[in-house]
């Protein structure tokens, strides 16, 4: 398992894609070799992964296209709204809804991080 770790390179921003191991893919840890088999940089914030190709479909992870990547609350949401997600960022997801003004919905994410000192969302769209 450590040579595929060893095989995954660290980056600090977002390719055309991003990829979300599910609950049984994080567990048993097997995301580690799919990602170096398929080229996937490891993302620093969470267990998330990115690339500039577009991975197979599979059950075992969501793929998502990036739309963008901006400061808190200064991304171009779409009307039809989405999900949150946040990674170490301090605002739970609802308090970012209200501010935002974003309805629910499914096609569409906004992922919210803290990366070190700095806080981030990224706008993205599910591709399954």
């Amino acid at each position: 398992m450590q040579e595929a770790l060893a095989a995954v390179s660290f980056v600090n921003e977002l390719d055309q894609f991003l990829i979300q191991p599910g609950p049984s893919l994080a567990k048993s840890n097997l995301h580690k070799r799919i990602a170096a088999a398929q080229h996937w940089k490891k993302w620093t914030v969470g267990n998330l992964y990115t690339t500039d190709k577009l991975p197979p479909t599979s059950p075992f992870y969501k793929c998502y296209k990036v739309i963008e990547v901006a400061k808190p609350y200064k991304l171009k949401l779409p009307s039809e709204g989405g999900a949150i997600e946040r990674i170490g960022y301090p605002e739970h997801p609802e308090v970012i809804r209200k501010k935002m003004g974003w309805k629910e919905g499914r096609e569409n994410k906004v992922f919210a991080f803290k990366l070190g000192k700095n806080k981030l969302m990224a706008l993205v769209k599910r591709l399954d």
